[in-house]
């Protein structure tokens, strides 16, 4: 400001106004105070100015950014929030729930408006939670945490629909695979299905679920010692594709040696070979309603109200493609359904 005040000899409060785009200006003297703005190069710091003013800022934490899912979610974040004129600041956790509590720390320190949390790892009793609930507006997507708002998809209808079209195809030992159980969609999943499978009369061995950072090589010693279920679920499509790659390390054909299901129904699922059997979530759908109602909190100030949260959940569909099939008479030695 005290450049700009030099080179156009007007006084400071004046070119203050017009860098805060005040009505009180002349035309003649804000042109006279952007031609000095261009020529000095000048960029307002938006973190400084939220301290005190409106940031017009948005905090979206995720958690695993090579999940093509977190993509699609995100560029339908960062259209809604570009249209309705709010800057996007994205933080990945990496699966880690220390990452994801500092991740929220970071963004309230630089004064954001709101806070969209995909598929979060912590819960209401967590300090940073309830500290982000008493500051800014908060809304989890794919994630449920007590007294803030949500859109969730129902892996219900998708998951039973899967289950039964194994159980019809003749797949008896039907396993899991997964990186990481700490989100809240992962863990609603899991129990959902091994609901399903036991109330179909076949339970869930634990011989027969593949979770961590390790679940390939998992999968892969099951695989060399003959234990393979003939079916395993993968709880997202990442996990299905990484699936897919080891088949083909190892020679093996899918469906015919190997069948597959993954859950999210990513662009990337259909142009497999084969296309993925998946359950499909509507993640832009998902991601266009967070964000709106976020926006909507914002911008009518809504005081946080515990006893108003608001839930809203979107069905999952079974899309059926080519990588489901029969089992192999020697599929215990063989076969693997994801």
């Amino acid at each position: 400001i005290n450049d700009i005040a030099r080179i156009t000899g007007l006084s400071r409060s004046t070119v203050s106004r017009v860098i805060n785009q005040s009505e009180h200006v002349k035309d003649d003297t804000r042109k006279l105070v952007q031609s000095a703005i261009e020529e000095l190069g000048y960029v307002p710091n938006m973190i400084a100015r939220g301290l005190r003013t409106e940031s017009r800022m948005i905090g979206v934490v995720t958690q695993d950014i090579l999940n093509p899912y977190y993509i699609e979610a995100l560029y339908a974040i960062e259209k809604i929030c570009r249209e309705q004129g709010y800057a996007l600041l994205h933080m990945n956790s990496d699966n880690s729930p220390d990452i994801e509590e500092r991740n929220i720390y970071h963004l309230l320190s630089m004064k954001v408006q709101g806070i969209i949390m995909l598929a979060n790892m912590l819960d209401s009793d967590i300090r940073i939670v309830s500290q982000a609930r008493g500051t800014t507006h908060v809304i989890t997507m794919e994630g449920i945490i007590s007294g803030v708002d949500s859109v969730t998809s129902d892996p219900k209808e998708g998951i039973n629909a899967m289950v039964e079209h194994l159980l019809a195809l003749g797949h008896r030992q039907v396993g899991m695979a997964h990186r990481s159980l700490r989100s809240y969609p992962s863990r609603e999943r899991e129990k959902i299905f091994r609901k399903r499978m036991k109330k179909k009369g076949f339970e869930v061995s634990e011989d027969n679920v593949f979770f961590g950072d390790d679940y390939i090589q998992q999968i892969d010693r099951a695989y060399q010692e003959g234990r393979l279920p003939t079916a395993l679920f993968a709880l997202n499509d990442s996990t299905a594709i990484r699936i897919y790659g080891w088949a083909r390390e190892r020679g093996l054909d899918i469906p015919g040696d190997l069948t597959v299901v993954g859950f999210d129904d990513i662009q990337s699922s259909e142009m497999l070979q084969p296309p993925l059997t998946t359950i499909h979530q509507p993640i832009g759908r998902l991601a266009d309603l967070a964000t709106h109602m976020l926006i909507d909190h914002i911008e009518k100030r809504d005081p946080f109200d515990e006893m108003s949260t608001q839930r809203v959940g979107i069905g999952t569909q079974f899309i059926l493609r080519g990588s489901t099939g029969p089992p192999r008479r020697d599929a215990a030695q063989h076969a693997i359904c994801l």
